[in-house]
């Protein structure tokens, strides 16, 4: 029964001669010529991928030094020597992953001082060397530097970088590649052919594409898929089946469904495959290379070109060019945070969402959400709830503290006003007057008839929304201005300058008491608004990474570097910007680096000339700042640079720097007074709820 015990393909052809050894040329002539010259080394290393040959190519190496029946020009053993190789007393094979302590090492250096039985040399071959510990290294390496004459040492490992540098100069190093496709096409087809396995010409290449290029792997691959065949012949789907590989057809259907925008039916179809046994690995690999095939045809227009891909495929993809390199992006992050993440179907899921929302330059697009009866979307509606809520409690506050005395007529605010005469107001750490309890139960009560519009004239602005932390971060991430320039700005002259806005916002006519909430300002109130322009003014750039350098340098006067904080608030860009008004906005900020950003300003960069355009035309409309001040929490001027002209500050930069020692920076002008609409929106909300004239209690 043992006689007819099973091997497996890749032990039935295992390379016995240097004649049956594939795709490692180099190496094989290089060993020929070093046994018919007779310069034999005393120290040899093999290394490079698994299965293709290593500790194969040593024994045939000692076997054929040692083979004492064969012809000195012949450069093959005898047939003698094939077959007990294996009982060779002089060719010792030895598994470093088994024996990697320093006793293992100290025994074998008692043991080579023994002269070989029966052949010229005793050859050691140490498989998996780098598995030894620094203690057997140690203890190797005087033997290793100087063995007794009639020793020889083959060393093969995977990972040569782990093995210590005094061990690698001590030994000819010889790199084995990985296996060419088409060498493993041809030997998987001879041996089938010498098995009586029946298998096409696209299954044969499905299967070495599996192996990826290793030889060893291929034909345990090729071993498996024959005995789930049978006796029957090997059809495409039964290697898809066993590996969890999906069909093109369905990669191409995902990439349309993509670009379509139909994510419910991309979800719907990655689920299916998945619960149907395909592999996740795999099927982004296909992506990609799908993906990577269609742009090299569509550089090209070459079908030779294609190495996975049939042409007929490719004419079935209907995806713009711009649209092709972000998914390829995309796709190629997902394979090296998939390998990390525990829940990788919820990451591919997630992947598939943020591709489905990218829009082609041209492309007419609004992810709008339809049919949906929850009012969690409805966003006009929480707005006005909220608002009509709000209304009512601080109207009940009102009542249940008495803060506000309302007077019915003229008369009553006279009486009032002969006994209270006076009123103090605290003021917050904004400087805002608050309403505030009494200090000194002993105090006397001053009160006083105050007007809205006199009291908003005391305060710049009204802070009716949540405060935003901001902190200073030393690290810049992305610096464009290297450090070799730091000397450039030592002796600069940081004083800026700066203009001063004298803009009363908080006017508010007898025209507009009653008016409604949606107050806006006009083109000739916001200069601004006119600005158009599809790329920033080069003098502009270079003031702002001038005032980006000094920010970093730690000058007195810039000190405000929000580029991290700014960071983290646009990873949250699609839950800031989820209102369906910003809709455009959102598809126009996405996939955008931030360069730099403090208070007044922001640079951001894109590879995307066109998406670069779109935003810095819209960059003073006031629906656009609308959504920054929603994203980032404040009004800014907003730079688009392509990486064209990142590079052209950069050689500026460097012939420029006596112009930079003159320069002084100007700070851009704060944008945030002319486009305030919603602090208008609560004063004139303020009005209609208390009234024009009331009374505030100390």
């Amino acid at each position: 029964m043992l006689n007819n015990k099973y091997l497996t393909l890749y032990r039935q052809y295992r390379p016995k001669t240097f004649s049956e050894i594939k795709g490692q040329d180099h190496i094989v002539q290089t060993l020929k010529n070093i046994i018919l010259s007779n310069k034999i080394g005393h120290a040899y290393l093999f290394c490079g991928p698994h299965g293709n040959g290593k500790t194969s190519t040593a024994k045939v190496f000692a076997n054929t030094i040692n083979c004492s029946h064969r012809d000195f020009n012949d450069l093959s053993p005898c047939l003698d020597c094939i077959n007990n190789i294996d009982r060779n007393l002089d060719i010792i094979e030895i598994d470093a992953a088994s024996n990697t302590g320093i006793d293992d090492i100290r025994e074998l250096r008692e043991k080579i001082k023994h002269l070989p039985s029966q052949s010229p040399y005793k050859i050691y071959i140490i498989d998996e060397v780098h598995m030894l510990s620094k203690g057997a290294f140690n203890a190797l390496l005087k033997t290793l530097e100087e063995p007794p004459q009639h020793v020889i040492f083959i060393l093969a490992t995977t990972d040569p970088q782990k093995i210590p540098l005094t061990i690698l100069s001590r030994v000819q190093r010889f790199n084995f590649k990985k296996m060419d496709c088409n060498i493993l096409f041809n030997e998987l087809k001879r041996i089938f052919e010498n098995e009586k396995i029946l298998a096409s010409d696209e299954v044969i290449k499905l299967i070495t594409k599996l192996g990826n290029g290793s030889f060893r792997d291929t034909l345990s691959i090729a071993d498996q898929v024959a005995i789930y065949s049978a006796n029957k012949a090997i059809e495409i789907k039964d290697v898809q089946e066993i590996f969890g590989i999906t069909d093109v057809k369905n990669v191409i259907d995902l990439i349309n469904l993509l670009n379509a925008h139909e994510l419910k039916s991309a979800l719907n179809l990655l689920k299916n495959l998945i619960y149907n046994g395909t592999n996740i690995d795999i099927f982004l690999n296909q992506i990609v290379e799908t993906l990577k095939d269609y742009l090299f045809y569509l550089e090209t227009k070459d079908a030779t070109v294609l190495e996975n891909t049939k042409i007929e495929d490719i004419n079935l993809i209907s995806l713009v060019k711009e649209k092709a390199y972000e998914y390829v992006d995309n796709f190629i992050d997902l394979i090296k945070n998939i390998k990390y993440s525990d829940m990788p179907l919820q990451t591919f899921e997630i992947t598939l969402i943020k591709l489905s929302a990218i829009k082609a330059p041209n492309e007419v697009y609004k992810n709008t959400i339809e049919n949906v009866k929850s009012p969690i979307f409805d966003i006009n509606k929480l707005v006005n709830d909220d608002l009509e809520t709000q209304t009512k409690e601080n109207k009940q506050e009102v009542e249940e503290h008495n803060d506000f005395v309302y007077f019915e007529n003229e008369e009553e605010i006279n009486n009032e006003l002969k006994s209270e005469t006076k009123s103090n107001f605290d003021s917050n750490s904004y400087g805002i007057p608050s309403l505030s309890s009494v200090a000194n139960d002993d105090a006397e009560e001053n009160l006083e008839t105050v007007n809205i519009d006199d009291l908003i004239k005391q305060t710049d602005e009204i802070i009716l929304s949540e405060n935003t932390a901001e902190f200073e971060n030393s690290d810049i991430a992305n610096d464009i201005i290297t450090a070799e320039f730091d000397n450039t700005f030592d002796n600069l002259n940081t004083k800026a300058t700066k203009t001063t806005i004298t803009l009363d916002l908080n006017e508010v006519t007898a025209e507009n008491k009653n008016s409604n909430l949606n107050i806006e300002h006009s083109e000739q109130e916001n200069k601004f608004l006119n600005i158009k322009r599809s790329h920033v003014d080069f003098n502009d750039l270079v003031n702002c990474f001038l005032i980006r350098i000094l920010t970093k340098k730690g000058t007195q006067e810039f000190k405000e570097d929000l580029t991290e904080v700014d960071k983290i608030k646009y990873a949250d860009l699609t839950f800031r910007l989820l209102a369906k008004e910003f809709t455009d906005e959102l598809a126009m900020l996405q996939n955008l680096k931030i360069v730099f950003s403090n208070s007044n300003f922001i640079i951001v960069s894109s590879e995307f000339e066109e998406k670069i355009e779109d935003i810095n035309l819209n960059a003073y409309t006031i629906k656009f700042q609308k959504a920054i001040k929603k994203l980032f929490d404040r009004h800014m001027h907003v730079f688009g640079v392509t990486e064209n002209e990142v590079e052209n500050i950069k050689n500026w930069w460097h012939n420029n720097k006596a112009t930079l020692q003159s320069m002084k920076p100007k700070l851009f002008e704060d944008l945030n007074p002319y486009y305030e609409v919603e602090q208008k929106e609560k004063i004139a909300w303020a009005k209609s709820t208390f009234g024009n004239i009331f009374k505030m209690k100390k």
